[in-house]
């Protein structure tokens, strides 16, 4: 009786709908030193952007308009209204926005490393260290993570696409219902914060399906039950997203604009895609590292060994690992287009799960003598591609660093000028900058061909080929003034403009004397030639 009552209490415990979380404690209780270390290292690789309060574009959107949401829910972006309506951040709190940053990216790579162990119990420490620093360190990261009032909301996204596939596994493993319906809303709240989680999503269903079906033997009903319930659950969670977007949210065709293949000849789009995979193989610039390469030739080797043992079975690795290469560039698949840097958060996570999936069946599958020194350098090699993906980070940070220093120091070498001419305040003369001024760097900083983003631009250049030529660019600047406490300024009305441009034609540009001018109905600095 009293063996009966205990196992009852054993399934009525399994049953629960909080085991996941449960077994996540635990996880962290029983891997203490790898949750320490990991929250050390990510403090030291993104603790000083965190708290950085250096000018980037749109910041002065949240900074200088409290209670905004910006344009989130005309770009269908719900998830994020709704996590800053929880964490009360209506309010920008930079600071406040910074700590949940680091908090929340230290939470997703727990969560990243929790749910392949909890899917192979193989996974050591050992294992999942390199595969988490693959996951939350890559230089695509340092320009994502550059926008900081997006940053926060972003990585704790990512934490509740990681419990969907908690609950999702849970689901698979022990047929349980209530698990696998409970998973959905996760992902769509996370679908709904930022749409590139979308392939991250179909990153993640390859590779728990890679160790899933390794764990169970290439089992053919294993391999069919994920399937089946990943696909379920996919179409579900984003038919739900869609469907929420479009009745209560979306009201822009920014999302559209990116899709290519609508708009340009097909043989365009192709190239694009074909540019974009070789922006990656070949790691062409500040944002791509060789570690995409490294793990794709460690996931090669794997499937070579299974090949090996399981003949036919392999086909299922094969094309999981596939997939698993290719998912960096889904995306581009669906756009027809090269997406922003900024975007491409599946690709650590596919070196990451390239690296897990490899190492763990090579150092597996090697013969019993081997074990331990060919797992000490496949770690070695993790650690390796981890040091060349911080490499670039944390140059990309130094950069931008440079750039916000040099901006706010021309920032107020204009604003006393400006302050010399009464009649800005007094009669509330508007102010125009005609031209643009170059992000000013040193030596040690990334080249414009190395890093072209928002991360090496200058507040003074920002949108200033947006017609009507310089008067975006001069409403971004007042605004960037404005984080600092500048709000005496104002913006010159449109409609001056055309007089604007002939009156700046015979000054010279800032810094030389008269390059900021009064006139009678404005005031003019001129930062550089006019190109238009």
């Amino acid at each position: 009786m009293e063996m009966s009552t205990e196992k009852t209490e054993e399934k009525r415990w399994r049953n629960m709908p909080g085991q996941p979380w449960a077994g996540f404690a635990s996880f962290i209780r029983t891997h203490f030193v790898l949750a320490a270390g990991m929250a050390a290292f990510l403090a030291l690789v993104y603790g000083e952007q965190a708290f950085s309060n250096y000018f980037y574009i749109d910041k002065e959107v949240f900074v200088n308009n409290p209670g905004t949401f910006y344009n989130w829910g005309e770009t269908g972006r719900f998830g994020l209204v709704l996590m800053n309506r929880i964490l009360g951040m209506n309010w920008y709190n930079p600071y406040l926005g910074g700590m949940l940053f680091l908090a929340g990216l230290w939470l997703a790579a727990m969560a990243a490393g929790y749910l392949f162990h909890f899917v192979e119990r193989k996974l050591t420490a050992s294992f999942l260290a390199p595969f988490m620093l693959l996951f939350a360190v890559y230089p695509t990261y340092a320009e994502l993570f550059a926008f900081q009032f997006v940053a926060y909301e972003i990585v704790l996204a990512m934490v509740l696409l990681l419990v969907s596939d908690w609950y999702l596994v849970r689901a698979v493993r022990e047929r349980n219902r209530v698990s696998f319906l409970m998973s959905i809303p996760f992902a769509v709240i996370a679908f709904g914060s930022y749409q590139s989680l979308v392939p991250l999503q179909l990153c993640l269903y390859l590779g728990i399906f890679l160790l899933y079906i390794y764990a169970q033997k290439g089992e053919r009903k294993a391999v069919f039950s994920f399937i089946c319930h990943s696909a379920v659950h996919f179409i579900a969670a984003l038919g739900i997203y869609e469907l929420i977007a479009k009745i209560f949210f979306s009201g822009s065709n920014y999302l559209d604009t990116q899709v290519l293949w609508r708009t340009e000849d097909w043989r365009t789009c192709l190239l694009y895609i074909v540019r974009n995979i070789l922006h990656v193989v070949t790691a062409r610039g500040a944002f791509f590292t060789i570690a995409y390469d490294l793990c794709c030739g460690i996931g090669l080797a794997a499937l070579v060994i299974l090949a090996i043992r399981y003949r036919r079975k392999a086909a299922w690795y094969g094309l999981g690992l596939l997939g698993v290469a290719l998912s960096p560039f889904y995306l581009s698949f669906v756009t027809g287009a090269i997406p922003a840097n900024r975007t491409q958060i599946v690709l650590p996570m596919a070196n990451g799960v390239l690296w897990l999936f490899g190492s763990l069946v090579i150092s597996e599958e090697l013969k019993s003598h081997w074990k331990k020194a060919g797992r000490g350098l496949l770690v070695t090699a993790g650690c390796c591609m981890i040091y060349l993906n911080l490499m670039p980070v944390m140059r990309i940070f130094y950069t931008r660093d440079v750039v916000g220093k040099a901006d706010e120091a021309i920032a107020a070498m204009i604003v006393d000028e400006l302050n010399d001419i009464p009649s800005i305040v007094s009669e509330e003369k508007g102010v125009i900058f005609i031209g643009r001024r170059p992000a000013q760097l040193n030596n040690a900083c990334y080249t414009l061909e190395e890093c072209w983003t928002y991360v090496i631009m200058s507040a003074f250049e920002l949108d200033y080929d947006f017609e009507p030529y310089y008067y975006h660019s001069s409403r971004r600047i007042l605004g960037f003034l404005e984080t600092l406490g500048i709000w005496h300024l104002s913006l010159l009305d449109a409609e001056l403009l055309p007089a604007a441009y002939e009156d700046s034609e015979d000054m010279p540009v800032w810094p030389l004397e008269g390059s900021v001018r009064e006139f009678d109905d404005y005031v003019i600095v001129k930062l550089g030639e006019n190109e238009f």
